[in-house]
């Protein structure tokens, strides 16, 4: 039992050795360290081609037609291309980010929990160390017992000692002695026994632990490595993003001298493809504070058309026809007064010149008026004007080129929420860009046709023209619809 003892003490020696090496495995979460997705991966493959593409296009078309809308076209699509490309790295990043203070911070857990089990090991160390103790002293009492036992003729002994009792209540009293003895060692025995099993079997649950953490140690040890030399590389990735963004910059640039030549030529001008995600964010923040202020104070105005007519003198049958006619003829005018009914944002100029999505992330329309500002916009249908306001900027701070009449972005804008919402019951905003001045305030309501503004050039735009958007839902830049979907 000594030896048994002893091999207790030094699986306890061992595992107090354990703690301070790491054992070998195979990292189960190594496939977690991935940074990107087969898709974005495949996606990123598909945008590499998409660019040499393109700058084997532009490098065909050539210097000489650098003026041309296809040269435009062909710069609008590697910019989109590089933004993709900027957009995708970044994600990425951050990704990693996450995964690697994830990582750490159950680095740090387990590492909190090992020292635990370690304190735990000691302690068990130093119980097992007295329980050894204590063992030695049963047993060389035993030892002694029997020693003693074996000297006064080992079982006669006990035996001499019961039949020379006098009498059965003697005899009956030193039998309960020797059982009492008996017993009291027995029990002595077995209480160290299980106490020695008691330890063996705690010592096993926590040498399972023990491997478990040394496992898991090893493999966010494993993850955090990768994660870092990841990080590295999409570091490099990220500074290689912003070269490509000094470049897509310097291009932006020169797209925007195109488009403003071709736009001095036609007299159909625009915007500069070059909005910003700040810009849109801001715009589409704005907006929706303003539905919020004023989504319970709006005006509902519905008119209710009636027609009269005076019943021909004819014969019954025919005046009921008439009446039918009549009937039908009111129910169709009143169904089209319940849902928005545009008229053109710019009476004197209602051609589009540059369509929704006439080039990527246009969400409008453009009405070009023919290179002259103060021209009358009006109201397309009646509403509550939620927003009429100038968009300005910090000039030591904003990087952009050009302040169309000292503004950005989409200059002096209007936005207007209708009363009547489109047939799916949805409501309606638009918008109004780039106007030379304003005629209407916010909360102010306005009806169908009535003048809110005049044409302009403030803001991101080449030249006189109206911006005009369609919005549904919360009025985000992403709600935008065709605007053409609902004018005459």
């Amino acid at each position: 039992m000594n030896n048994y003892v002893k091999k207790i003490v030094s699986v306890l020696m061992s595992a107090c050795m354990i703690c301070s090496s790491a054992a070998i495995c195979t990292p189960v979460g190594a496939n977690t360290a991935k940074a990107v997705t087969k898709s974005q991966e495949q996606r990123k493959e598909e945008l590499e081609k998409k660019l040499e593409e393109t700058n084997k296009k532009l490098k065909e078309l050539g210097k000489e037609k650098k003026d041309a809308q296809e040269y435009l076209d062909v710069i609008d699509t590697k910019l989109d291309t590089l933004k993709e490309q900027y957009s995708i790295t970044l994600s990425e990043v951050n990704q990693t980010e996450n995964r690697v203070n994830q990582t750490e911070k159950n680095i740090k857990t387990n590492t909190e929990t090992l020292a635990t089990i370690k304190s735990d090991l000691e302690t068990m160390e130093a119980s097992t160390k007295q329980l050894e103790t204590d063992y030695k002293n049963v047993q060389q009492k035993y030892c002694q017992r029997i020693r003693a036992i074996y000297i006064s003729g080992e079982t006669e002994s006990v035996l001499s000692f019961l039949l020379s009792a006098n009498g059965i209540e003697n005899f009956l009293t030193r039998l309960e002695m020797v059982s009492s003895i008996s017993k009291k060692d027995g029990e002595l025995m077995q209480s160290v026994s299980d106490k020695i099993e008691e330890i063996k079997q705690s010592q096993i649950k926590l040498n399972q632990k023990q491997e478990e953490l040394n496992k898991t140690q090893k493999v966010l040890k494993s993850d955090t490595e990768s994660l870092k030399v990841q990080q590295v590389s999409l570091n490099q990735k990220e500074a290689e993003m912003k070269k490509k963004k000094t470049a897509m910059e310097k291009q932006q640039t020169e797209a925007n001298t195109v488009l403003q030549k071709i736009n001095d030529q036609t007299k159909e001008y625009s915007e500069l493809h070059d909005m910003t995600q700040e810009e849109i964010d801001r715009i589409d923040n704005e907006i929706q504070e303003a539905i919020k202020k004023y989504k319970n104070k709006q005006t509902t105005t519905k008119k209710k058309v009636t027609t009269t007519k005076k019943k021909p003198a004819t014969a019954e049958k025919d005046e009921t026809t008439e009446t039918s006619t009549e009937i039908e003829e009111e129910t169709t005018e009143e169904i089209a007064s319940d849902f928005i009914n545009m008229t053109y944002p710019c009476p004197a100029y209602t051609k589009i010149t540059c369509a929704f999505h006439g080039y990527s992330g246009h969400s409008g329309c453009d009405f070009s008026t023919g290179g002259t500002t103060g021209n009358k916009i009006v109201a397309v249908d009646s509403g509550t004007v939620i927003i009429s306001r100038d968009i300005t900027c910090d000039r030591n701070t904003c990087k952009k080129s050009y302040h169309g009449g000292g503004y950005c972005s989409y200059g002096r804008y209007i936005v207007i929420m209708h009363d009547k919402p489109n047939r799916n019951g949805e409501t309606v905003y638009t918008l109004y860009a780039h106007n030379s001045s304003r005629s209407v305030s916010a909360g102010q309501h306005v009806s169908k046709g009535q003048q809110i503004a005049l044409s302009g050039s403030t803001g991101n735009s080449t030249g006189p023209h109206l911006h005009f958007e369609v919005r549904l839902g919360d009025g985000s830049y992403r709600d935008a619809v065709n605007p053409a979907y609902y004018l005459p």
